[in-house]
C-alpha cells in the first residue's frame, strides 16, 4: 500500500466522543480505530470543541478539526458521559441541540469542500449519522456513508418520531455497523436491508495493554466494577448484592472505578446499606491505569440493566478489558453480553436486576478461585481473535474498500 498520504484515499470520521487533548480520560475507542485505519486511509476527524481543547491539531498522525457550537465556556453538550446523559443531567442543555447540529453540518460542508474526501464514517445514528445523511440529502455530497451505532443511540429514543428518524437516517447510509448481534436484530426490525448491516465491534488493545501478568497476585477478596455511573450500568444492584456478599465472607472489598451523574446517589446507597467502609469510589481512570486493577481483582462484576428509556449496553468493552487481563467476570445476562460471555465457559451470567443472583455468582467466583481462573484464561483466548484492535481495524478497512469501489 502506498504510504504517501496524498496517494491514500481520505476518510472523514464524524464523532461526538474523542479525546479532547493528550491523556484525556474521555473514551478513546474512536481514536484507536482511526489509528488502525490510517495504515491505508488518510483520516480526518470532525469532533465538537470543548473548553480547553484546540480547534485544530494533529493527534497521533490524524488531522483533527473541532467545531465550536456555542459560546466556548457554555459548550457542555458533548463529552463527560455522552450527549444523552448530558441532556438527562440538565434538560436546559436541549437549547444547545440545534446549535450543535447546525455547527456540525456547517463544519462538515467546509471540510468536504476543502478536502478530497472519499468516504464518510459517522459514529452514532444521532447526531452524526443525521448530519451526514442531511449533507447527502441536500446534495452537498454523494460520498458513501458508514454509520456505526454503539448502543444508546439505537436502544434509547424510542418514540414514533425518533424511531422514524432513525430509520430514515439508516436508510440513507450505504453501510450500517453495530457492535453486537443483539443490535443487528434491532436494526433489522426497523426494516433495514440485512445486506447493509454488519456486526463489527469496537476493539481493545489485548496485545500490549490489557494483558495478564505473572508479576501481580490476585487479591482473593477484591471485587471490581468499571464503568460510567449511569442507570444502565446497574450499580445499585451491585451495592445491594455486595451487602449480601460481605455478610457471607469476611474482608471483601468493592472498588468502583468510573464517574458519572449517579455517583452521589450511589455513595448514599452504600451508606444506607452500612457498607461504605468497604466500598471505594475511585472516579474515572485512564485505560493504562485500569490494567493494574483488572490484574489484581478476584472478580470484575458488570450488573448491566435496561434503563427506563430503553437504553442498554451495546456490547460492553469493559468485559473484554477484564478478560484480556484474565480477570474472572460476572455480568448480567443481556443479549449483547452473550457476544462476549459464554456462561460457564468464560464467565458467569445472572438475571439482570436480581441482586441475590448476582451475590451468589460472585461468591462462587470468590470461593472457587481455580474455576474462576480457568474461565478467565479461556476468556482471554476467546476475545483475542475477535476483539483485538488489529482484527477490528482490518474489518473496517475492508468494508471501506468495498464501498469505495
Amino acid at each position: 500500500m502506498p504510504e504517501n498520504s496524498l496517494e491514500r484515499p481520505t476518510l472523514l470520521v464524524s464523532t461526538s466522543t474523542f479525546p479532547r487533548w493528550e491523556n484525556d480520560s474521555e473514551p478513546s475507542f474512536v481514536l484507536e480505530l482511526c489509528k488502525k485505519i490510517s495504515n491505508r486511509y488518510r483520516v480526518i476527524v470532525l469532533a465538537p470543541h470543548a473548553p480547553g481543547a484546540r480547534h485544530r491539531e494533529i493527534m497521533d498522525g490524524l488531522s483533527v478539526y473541532r467545531y465550536r457550537y456555542f459560546i466556548e465556556n457554555w459548550q457542555s453538550l458533548a463529552y463527560n458521559g455522552g450527549i444523552l446523559n448530558r441532556l438527562k443531567e440538565k434538560p436546559l442543555r436541549y437549547i444547545l441541540v440545534p446549535f450543535f447540529l447546525f455547527s456540525q453540518l456547517a463544519a462538515m460542508i467546509v471540510l468536504l469542500k476543502r478536502e478530497r474526501v472519499d468516504i464518510i464514517h459517522a459514529h452514532w445514528i444521532i447526531p452524526q449519522g443525521l448530519v451526514a445523511v442531511l449533507a447527502k440529502t441536500l446534495h452537498l455530497t454523494r460520498l458513501p456513508v458508514i454509520c456505526t451505532s454503539h448502543g444508546a443511540d439505537l436502544f434509547a429514543m424510542n418514540g414514533r418520531l425518533f424511531s422514524g428518524l432513525k430509520k430514515w437516517i439508516l436508510s440513507g447510509c450505504e453501510a450500517i455497523t453495530v457492535v453486537s448481534n443483539a443490535m443487528k436484530e434491532k436494526v433489522l426490525q426497523m426494516g433495514i436491508d440485512e445486506e447493509r448491516v454488519r456486526v463489527i465491534s469496537m476493539g481493545v488493545d489485548l496485545t500490549t495493554r490489557f494483558t495478564p501478568s505473572n508479576q501481580v497476585a490476585r487479591d482473593g477478596n477484591e471485587i471490581l466494577f468499571v464503568g460510567r455511573l449511569i442507570e444502565k450500568k446497574g450499580v445499585p444492584d451491585l451495592l445491594h448484592a455486595f451487602k449480601n456478599i460481605s455478610a457471607e465472607q469476611d474482608n471483601v472489598s468493592l472498588r468502583i472505578i468510573g464517574g458519572g451523574p449517579e455517583r452521589e446517589m450511589l455513595e448514599q446507597i452504600a451508606k444506607d446499606l452500612g457498607i461504605s467502609g468497604r466500598v471505594t469510589f475511585m472516579g474515572p481512570l485512564k485505560s493504562e491505569e485500569l490494567v493494574q486493577y483488572y490484574r489484581k481483582a478476584a472478580v470484575a462484576v458488570f450488573p448491566f440493566t435496561v434503563a427506563r428509556g430503553g437504553d442498554q449496553e451495546g456490547l460492553g468493552l469493559v468485559l473484554i478489558e477484564a478478560l484480556g487481563c484474565e480477570c474472572p467476570v460476572v455480568a448480567s445476562d443481556l443479549e449483547a453480553v452473550r457476544d462476549v460471555i459464554a456462561p460457564g465457559r468464560n464467565g458467569l451470567l445472572t438475571r439482570s436486576g436480581e441482586p441475590n443472583d448476582l451475590a451468589a455468582a460472585v461468591l462462587r467466583m470468590l470461593r472457587e478461585p481455580d474455576m474462576a481462573a480457568a474461565m478467565a484464561s479461556r476468556g482471554r483466548q476467546d476475545v483475542m481473535t475477535r476483539f483485538n484492535w488489529n482484527s477490528v481495524g482490518e474489518n473496517y478497512t475492508c468494508l471501506m474498500d468495498e464501498l469505495k469501489r
